[in-house]
């Protein structure tokens, strides 16, 4: 596409800002003057009152005479080899204009998506843009693309829907700051939308803002290192430590200096501690290298201030040093006894004291020259990008000098303190006075790979681990109860009866209204009776229907609304919650929760359970200071009850319980709840050794992120209805599967059954079948087949990390491509891009495309299932945000109605085939009434196909009128698919 120059934004007069950024338009585009307001109406990305403030040390230009008296109306470009002159009108100081640009009404017809109408161009990425826009009738995609060309944020925005109101414009300052020191911003992109006849189809800019990216010193990659997985796998853990307490630790004393030693996975840990010196005083090496001090700035602080460490004593006891001190400083004196020990390659803190009332708090260590991976005091360090451990929220670093990592982790079920994160901190309650009394765990690691400093999680691995692992998960947020019913009907018909659907959006005043009062159902959705007959039948069918429920915020409108059972803050006030609701004191969730779930159970009688936020929340974020409470002011006082909700839950309805997520908080309670979303971004880095390591051990989480938390658009209009786009979906599946989540049929999507069978006829077979293979190794691979572990993976940037490979203990593997271009592994395997191959010994699954056609691909002992992709779900427009495709262009990924053959199936459409019993095999096709062929060759089915049963809807002998064709060819069956009412097909072999 050509485009051409208007001009270069550059300032004059005694202020320096430099070329920073130039205005791109498509070829024929006109540019001219208009009033532009000031102060925008709408903000997107950043608080009316956040945006000064954030680009204070930035740069801010608006387009008027004072920063362009010195431009002419006119600047040279090149355009195919030629240089042209463009001429616009020039800027007065009287209109203080902004900068109009005016669109070829050919490029954004209408419902359609326009071409990119106008770009800003930096010269150099920033960290953070912002740009006021004006517009008055039709619609408006706002871009942010990084460097590569990735969509980092964009909006569709919208102006009058009135053609008659052309007078009246709306204003929009659009803003993406990028948190993520590898997403910078490269250019802003327009694209006008749904331009009508009568639409004013300009729309003006004003008012660029931008901070300049940090400059990134290069890293020195550490060498390739090997870990052991075995020690570290996540389950059953005592303790934070990365590693299981194993090797052989020795601990010496002499002179007063202990060393703490251990040999491991190829590794000679090494702790030095001088308790004279305090917190402050150890060093680590790794293998006999020089020492270096690991716990700087340490130290304790009481009420407020610092404070001496008095050594009193120091000896040895078995395993352990215990050293100990008197903490003072003018105001406070505090007894500690401090006992560290070794566990696997980590030194463990274990901090007591018998004496309360004394407020403080232990600073965290920081290496020097250490570069941080994620930091848990900076909430907005820590959406990192790099970080995609699904979220791990403490603190990792490198020291690069020595190629050694580094990670300092308190232990959030071994603590009296208000908070064991970022900083452990012990604060009074209400009455001024009551503080618990010392008890904390932490633990520091050094090591010589990423991999060995990821902290573990010591909660009980889930009971419903396996079971999840074999079901799908359904989001159902949208629909009457009747609905749901029907709607599961249909997936008991295609077979699809190992379900998990979350009911959200059914309680008796509304969602998120006058709760904890939610008996009994909707009416408005069709009642009790309605939902409990829907319930019955998704049991019968061997289903778990959980319903939404929440303990966390508490409405004032709700009849049971008492302002004694409110939390209260450090200040007295309640916690607000969502809404117009305030948080619930944790002391009082189950006072509530018990008579709830027990009218649930006994009314409706669902077999699993939801609990909304709690899982969402680090249990420190929500201290009840009240007070006389039982643990008033620590983080216990909010751990406990939510456990003890969750175990109810499980009790009350016999089965699992699912909770809402958040990427940087849910892994803590893993394994206490049994799921939750595994929620990441489309753009997230694709490090996934924290969530298969330490999360997968203890709990099956579903799916990648609700749709509209994952995907690059938001809650733009029309979210409840519009899923991804294919290529979006394609990349949010194999999200999915890295994780070896459930898969999940979002609330988007539970009608399009094509895609459902795919989740559950190819991934969810996936994710049952490594259920209990532990992770052997985790791959990365640069786009020219580099090699590498997370512990080099992590300092690329994640453009360069689009290729994972994941090996499992009984020599299974799966490669994932999430690149544009295919990924040859090696002369047998390519992957192609968005795709993925699977193999283990008794089975081989495959997205992919071979001989230029695309399929989707299960085999196993027990069946198989094969997508010709022929059938575009995609292909209209699903909700306002998600434009169809449209007639006359290719779809991707589509075979224009050629037939894919894989292990013993061939076919033009997609269809499943499923050992019922002993001789007796399902063959199913999604959907039933699309017209195509099957071929199935016999011999792999160890029998000959002796007889096809045609089966209706509910299973039985089809007898109505067939225009179905079978034909046996030599070894196979051919099946001529017709007939709607024809739902499957029986196989009966011998």
């Amino acid at each position: 596409m050509k485009f051409m120059t208007l001009f270069a934004v550059a300032l004059a007069g005694s202020v320096s800002w430099g070329v920073a950024a130039e205005i791109v338009l498509n070829n024929g585009f006109e540019a001219r003057t208009a009033k532009y307001h000031d102060h925008p109406d709408i903000f997107l990305g950043v608080e009316a009152a956040g945006w000064e403030k954030l680009f204070a040390r930035g740069r801010r230009l608006t387009f008027d005479e004072r920063e362009f008296e010195n431009q002419t109306a006119v600047d040279r470009v090149s355009d195919a080899g030629r240089t042209q002159t463009v001429g616009f009108e020039g800027f007065t100081l009287s209109t203080a204009p902004a900068y109009l640009l005016s669109v070829p009404r050919s490029l954004g017809a209408p419902g359609k998506n326009g071409e990119i109408t106008g770009r800003i161009l930096f010269r150099e990425p920033v960290a953070a843009a912002g740009v006021g826009i004006c517009f008055a009738t039709g619609s408006l995609r706002i871009q942010f693309v990084g460097e590569e060309g990735d969509v980092l944020k964009e909006y569709v925005v919208h102006g009058q829907p009135d053609p008659e109101k052309n007078n009246t414009w709306q204003d929009y300052f659009a803003v993406f700051q990028s948190t993520d020191e590898f997403s910078r911003v490269r250019e802003i992109t327009f694209a006008r939308l749904n331009l009508n006849k009568g639409t004013t189809d300009h729309f003006a800019i004003d008012n660029l803002c931008w901070n300049p990216a940090p400059v990134i010193p290069p890293v020195k990659l550490p060498p390739v290192v090997a870990a052991d997985y075995s020690l570290l796998n996540g389950a059953n853990r005592v303790n934070v430590a990365p590693q299981v307490p194993a090797g052989k630790p020795s601990i010496a004393l002499k002179d007063g200096v202990a060393v703490l030693e251990n040999q491991l996975d190829g590794t000679r840990y090494t702790y030095r501690f001088e308790p004279k010196a305090g917190l402050s005083g150890i060093t680590a090496s790794l293998n006999g290298a020089p020492a270096l001090p690991i716990t700087l700035r340490m130290a304790p602080e009481l009420g407020g201030r610092a404070a001496a460490e008095e050594l009193v004593a120091v000896r040895q006891e078995n395993d352990a040093v215990i050293a100990e001190y008197i903490w003072k400083n003018d105001r406070f004196t505090l007894p500690v006894t401090v006992r560290l020990y070794l566990s696997g390659g980590s030194l463990c803190f274990d901090f007591s004291s018998e004496k309360k009332n004394v407020p403080l708090r232990i600073l965290k260590p920081r290496p020097e020259h250490m570069r941080l991976i994620t930091n848990g005091d900076n909430t907005k360090f820590r959406y990192n990008d790099n970080i995609a451990f699904f979220g791990f929220g403490g603190d990792l670093g490198y020291l690069e000098a020595p190629g050694w990592f580094f990670s300092y982790q308190a232990d959030w079920t071994k603590t009296n303190s208000t908070s064991p994160a970022p900083t452990i901190t012990y604060q009074s309650t209400l009455d001024g006075k009551t503080v618990a009394p010392l008890r904390d765990t932490v633990a520091i690691t050094v090591a010589d790979t990423l991999p060995k400093v990821l902290p573990s999680i010591p909660n009980p691995v889930s009971p419903y681990r396996e079971e999840l692992a074999s079901r799908v998960v359904m989001e159902y947020w949208y629909g009457h109860f009747d609905e749901l019913g029907d709607l599961l009907d249909t997936y008991h018909r295609y077979g699809m009866d190992q379900l998990v659907i979350l009911v959200h959006r059914w309680q008796n005043a509304g969602f998120d209204r006058k709760l904890p009062t939610i008996m009994p159902p909707s009416t408005a959705r069709g009642g009790l009776d309605t939902l409990k007959a829907v319930i019955d039948r998704a049991k019968e069918n061997g289903m778990r229907i959980a319903l939404h429920d929440n303990y966390k915020d508490f409405y004032p409108t709700s009849p049971q609304w008492n302002p004694d059972d409110l939390m209260l803050c450090s200040n007295g006030k309640p916690q607000r919650a969502w809404a117009d609701s305030c948080e619930m004191a944790p002391s009082k969730i189950l006072k509530y929760a018990e008579p709830n779930m027990a009218e649930i159970r006994e009314k409706l009688g669902p077999n699993a359970g939801y609990l909304d936020v709690h899982s969402a929340h680090l249990p420190w974020w929500r201290i009840d200071f009240r007070a006389g409470v039982p643990k008033a002011g620590m983080t216990a006082g909010t751990l406990e009850p939510n456990n003890a909700l969750w175990q109810l839950a499980r009790d009350s309805y016999q089965g699992p319980v699912f909770g809402e997520s958040s990427p940087l908080t849910s892994w803590v309670h893993s394994g206490r709840i049994d799921a939750v979303m595994a929620a990441t971004k489309h753009d997230n880095s694709l490090l996934v050794d924290f969530q298969l390591l330490k999360i997968r051990p203890l709990a099956t989480n579903h799916g990648a992120g609700y749709f509209e938390r994952w995907n690059k658009r938001g809650y733009a209009n029309d979210w409840e209805l519009a899923p991804l786009l294919p290529a979006e979906y394609a990349r949010y599946s194999l999200n999915e599967l890295s994780f070896l989540s459930s898969p999940t049929i979002d609330d988007k999507m539970k009608r399009q059954f094509l895609p459902a069978a795919v989740q559950y006829y190819q991934k969810r077979k996936i994710v049952e079948r490594l259920v209990n293979q532990p992770v052997k190794a985790i791959w990365y691979y640069t786009p020219d087949n580099r090699k590498l572990t997370s512990s080099q993976a992590v300092f690329l940037p994640k453009i360069q990390i689009q290729r994972l490979q994941l090996e499992f203990a009984d020599a299974s593997a799966i490669w994932l491509n999430f690149g544009k271009t295919p990924w040859k592994v090696d002369d047998k395997l390519t992957v192609a891009p968005l795709g993925f191959y699977a193999k283990g010994k008794d089975f081989e699954a495959e997205t992919g495309c071979r001989d230029g056609l695309w399929f989707d691909y299960w085999q196993g002992e027990n069946g198989c299932f094969l997508n010709s992709r022929n059938y575009d779900w995609t292909l209209e427009p699903l909700g306002s945000t998600y434009h169809g495709r449209g007639e006359g262009k290719s779809p991707e990924f589509h075979n224009d109605g050629k037939a894919v053959s894989r292990g013993f199936l061939r076919t033009d459409t997609a269809v499943s085939l499923e050992l019922e019993k002993a001789g007796v095999w399902r063959l199913r096709f999604f959907p039933h009434g699309q017209a195509g062929f099957v071929e199935v060759r016999e011999n792999p089915m160890a029998g000959r196909i002796v007889r096809a049963i045609a089966l209706d809807a509910d299973g039985k002998e089809y007898t109505g009128n067939s225009c179905d064709e079978l034909i046996h060819e030599n070894d196979s069956i051919r099946i001529i698919h017709r007939t709607p009412g024809i739902w499957s097909y029986k196989l009966v072999t011998e």
